[in-house]
């Protein structure tokens, strides 16, 4: 913000949709920015969405605005939002310019066409609540067991066939939702049971999988002996 803009003190929501006329350019840019994505009848008020935002508060609300991407200028949001609410759009991925909200603590993506996250979503170490329900994810990012304050996750009626065994490891992680999804490992019971029964049952996966690591790797090394033997 220039020193001789003036500062914004003030916004009534319930007022017209045209901003104050003293509106800082600065922050007048940013929500004509992420306004320009929404449908045309939804602009109006996603743009005062936005500028609630800039205004003071920490949820950025931007459902049902018909978005199916985001401009980078939302990054500038920074550090101001805390609870972003992207639910009910058209979003088939989820726009990069999310993960540089590194102060997010609830990220909802209810009812979108996500067929998978970002790495870059690991990023997000303060994030507390991630809801992801109706989407079409079939699989999480590996690295989710960077995502190290992560108490709730929500991710009903997807696609997913398997939950990553960095879950186990999540300190803080209290809940799991994935009904409605062709869950194999673990099971779908295992999960309905509660944190500590899929905790076990992430941990076996893992040790499973390291034996079977050790055992490739010696199968390889003995391979390679024969063949110097030759």
């Amino acid at each position: 913000m220039h020193d001789d803009e003036p500062e914004l003190v003030d916004l009534n929501l319930a007022a017209a949709v045209r901003p104050p006329t003293h509106m800082p350019t600065v922050l007048s840019t940013i929500a004509d920015e992420v306004a320009s994505s929404a449908v045309n009848n939804r602009q109006a008020e996603c743009r005062l969405a936005v500028l609630a935002v800039l205004q003071g508060l920490s949820t950025l609300d931007l459902t049902e605005m018909g978005l199916g991407a985001l401009p980078d200028g939302l990054g500038r949001l920074e550090p101001h939002v805390l609870n972003l609410d992207l639910s009910c759009n058209a979003l088939t991925a989820l726009p990069p310019v999310v993960c540089s909200l590194g102060s997010l603590v609830e990220l909802q993506l209810f009812c979108n066409r996500l067929t998978h996250l970002p790495d870059c979503i690991t990023s997000l170490v303060k994030l507390r609540r991630l809801l992801a329900v109706q989407n079409n994810l079939t699989a999480l990012p590996a690295g989710i067991g960077r995502l190290v304050s992560l108490q709730e996750l929500d991710l009903d009626e997807n696609e997913l066939t398997a939950l990553p065994t960095e879950l186990a490891h999540l300190p803080h992680l209290a809940l799991v939702r994935a009904d409605s999804n062709p869950l194999c490992s673990p099971p779908l019971e295992v999960v309905r049971r509660g944190i500590e029964d899929l905790r076990c049952f992430l941990r076996a996966e893992a040790s499973v999988d390291e034996r079977a690591g050790d055992d490739a790797r010696e199968e390889v090394e003995r391979s390679g002996r024969n063949t110097n033997s030759c």
